[in-house]
Parts: structure tokens; C-alpha cells; sequence
């Protein structure tokens, strides 16, 4: 679980660092992503890197790739001031039974790594997701998610990381 929230932390920089995009009061950034409703793709040179983004009226909802490939999905709202950690939290997709899911949280965002298959699949073919946190219970309708992570992960392969 360590390992895990650590992987999640690099990602969670990022992020933090592109956190001025959360919030839809403002106009959706990035391009549209084909087949996937209101998904917007961020590109570099944004610091978050590729990053597909859908703003929502509780909560806006993004997807990143991490080292490994594997979908880090992310809720933020602009008004959250969150205190970093690693908690369980309880996710809901769809009309399937909650499941408690190890997060990340700092600043104004909350990261869940989908490194679980079964997660991956269900999250994939999501229609709506509910988040239950320490701040609050939160929902998010995220039609088109595969169709976002396919375009965040190609995204990625088309800009590599530089060695460091």
C-alpha cells in the first residue's frame, strides 16, 4: 500500500502544479476527445502532462497515467484545501456495491490509482461515479471514461518523459 500512495504522490505533483484548471466556473481547457462525451484532453507543456479533464457541476473528474501506465483517476474542486495523506475512501460506480479504495490527497485534489483489475474494468465502462471523502460525499457523471484514458495513455506514448 506504501508503494502504491508513493506512485500516486508523483503523479499528485503534477498535478497540484496544473490545480488552477479544477473548478467549472471556468471554460473547459484542453481539446475534445472523440467518443467520449465531454472529455477534454491537456496536453504538454501543461504541467500536469497528458491529462484528460471532465468539469462537473459537485465535482470535476480527471484521468492521468502513471510510470506504469495504469489510470490514476483524480476528483478536485476548486474550494477544497485538503491536508496531504493517504486515506481509505469509499468510490461507487455505478449501481454496483461501494468499494474502499486507498487515495491520495493534497491541496484541492484526491487520486485514486486503478491498479486493481476488476476497478480498471468497472471504472472503464462507468457511467457515474460517487465519491464518499473525509470533506464530503460527491458524484460525477463520467460517460466516455475508457475513450478519455485511451486518449491520456496514447496521449503520453506521443510526448515521452526525458530520462532524468
Amino acid at each position: 500500500m506504501r508503494i502504491a500512495a508513493a506512485v500516486l504522490f508523483g503523479v499528485l505533483a503534477a498535478l497540484v502544479a496544473a490545480r488552477g484548471h479544477c473548478g467549472a466556473a471556468d471554460a473547459a481547457p484542453g481539446s475534445s476527445i472523440a467518443h467520449a462525451g465531454g472529455w477534454r484532453m491537456i496536453e504538454p507543456p501543461d504541467p500536469a502532462g497528458c491529462t484528460a479533464r471532465l468539469q462537473g457541476p459537485d465535482v470535476d473528474t480527471m484521468l492521468a497515467v502513471n510510470k506504469d501506465n495504469k489510470l490514476v483517476l483524480v476528483a478536485g474542486r476548486r474550494d477544497w484545501n485538503l491536508a496531504g495523506g493517504a486515506p481509505n475512501i469509499t468510490l461507487q460506480i455505478d449501481n454496483l456495491p461501494p468499494r474502499t479504495v486507498q487515495a491520495a490527497m493534497a491541496a484541492n485534489l484526491v487520486m485514486v490509482l486503478a491498479d486493481d483489475p476488476t476497478l480498471y474494468r468497472q471504472l472503464r465502462q462507468a457511467k457515474r461515479i460517487a465519491w464518499a471523502l473525509p470533506v464530503g460525499n460527491y458524484s460525477a457523471g463520467v460517460a466516455g471514461l475508457g475513450a478519455a484514458f485511451d486518449a491520456a495513455l496514447a496521449c503520453k506514448r506521443s510526448h515521452p518523459t526525458p530520462a532524468g
